[in-house]
This record gives C-alpha cells, structure tokens and sequence, in this order.
C-alpha cells in the first residue's frame, strides 16, 4: 500500500494498493475545542475487502499521521 496528502486537501491521507483505492484517513475539524484541547478527530474508511491485517495497518497509520503531522508536542521536541 502507499499513502499520500493530495496538495489541495491536506487532511486528508488517501491509500492505494496496486492503483486502486483502498482506505482513507481524514481529520476532522474539532471547532474551538482544539485551540484549548490537545484533541484531534479522524474518520478511517476502508475498503469493505481489506482484510484485518490491513485494516490494523491503517489504524496503526492514523495513529502515525497525528503523531507526526498534529501533535505539537511532537513538533517542537523532534
């Protein structure tokens, strides 16, 4: 599988496996509460013929992808 952020929606984490489209991660807009909470929401879809360790693949990649993209402690230790 491989995964990328289109440019022009950036939330947004599609996933391909052999060119066809498989999975997607998306964080969702929280309102105010993530200026004042360190809280993030992601929606993952999947492909209904993934299998399980696929589906934990991704899971695990969402984790990933907020780690490495949302958290601001991440950002200003790394």
């Amino acid at each position: 599988m491989s995964v990328y952020s289109p440019f022009l929606k950036i939330w947004t984490f599609p996933f391909t496996k052999n060119g066809a489209a498989v999975a997607c991660i998306r964080k969702q807009w929280s309102g105010l509460q993530e200026a004042f909470l360190d809280a993030d929401n992601f929606e993952v879809e999947f492909n209904a013929e993934l299998g399980l360790n696929d589906r934990l693949l991704i899971v695990a990649a969402a984790v990933f992808v907020d780690l490495r993209y949302f958290e601001r402690k991440a950002q200003s230790n790394g």
